[in-house]
């Protein structure tokens, strides 16, 4: 048949006998998508009667059946939802970081303490180009004078832009990244023969926009 049924074996320190949760022995993980197909005798087989296989040869599912008789057919303990933080911040992440410091919590320990003592064995590097982790910049942009929100430079690098073309009117080159840095690292494409490069870092900068 098309339909795949996982099954999950769950074994007691007590002998196995065959009842109902809570001494369960098999159970369906997330059942749906059922389709017509064939057994293994090549006799035809309805979407309707791989379900009822699957309730009657389990004790325990975890997620739903699309219908709510099905669900009162077995012990269905319904889906489940992990809460996680994403190492690259949004709103949620920024949220909690500002809370976090107005009560003098280390936001790092949200994250089990992963820029202390977490080795990461990556297969392949470039899976981590694009995350904090690899020390790229969230954003990148420059400004036309003090009052301007700024350019975003979204294209990938090297970029065709003369990010400091408006430094005489008050503009700048900027650079957003969620967790806190001590240095920087810049390649120019050209230098100017005369002239100074001064820069200036906010230690606590956390711009964010209202919904």
């Amino acid at each position: 048949m098309k339909h795949i049924v996982v099954l999950a074996v769950l074994f007691a320190s007590l002998p196995l006998i065959a009842a109902q949760y809570p001494s369960a022995n098999t159970v369906i993980v997330l059942p749906g998508l059922h389709e017509n197909g064939v057994d293994l005798s090549g006799s035809a087989v309805s979407s309707q009667d791989v379900i009822d296989w699957e309730i009657n040869h389990s004790d325990l599912v975890f997620g739903s059946y699309a219908d709510t008789a099905e669900n009162q057919r077995t012990q269905a303990v319904g889906y489940m939802y992990n809460q996680k933080l994403e190492m690259n911040s949004n709103w949620l992440e920024h949220e909690l970081r500002e809370k976090a410091e107005q009560q003098g919590i280390d936001f790092e320990d949200l994250f089990l303490h992963f820029a202390e003592d977490t080795v990461l064995a990556e297969v392949d590097k470039t899976h981590g180009e694009n995350t904090i982790l690899n020390r790229k910049p969230m954003i990148v942009g420059y400004t036309a004078n003090e009052d301007h929100a700024g350019f975003w430079l979204y294209q990938t690098p090297p970029w065709d832009a003369d990010v400091f073309e408006n430094f005489a009117s008050g503009g700048a080159l900027y650079v957003y990244h969620s967790e806190p840095f001590d240095r920087l690292v810049l390649k120019f494409s050209k230098y100017a023969k005369v002239g100074s490069f001064g820069s200036s870092i906010q230690a606590r900068l956390m711009a964010m926009v209202r919904r």
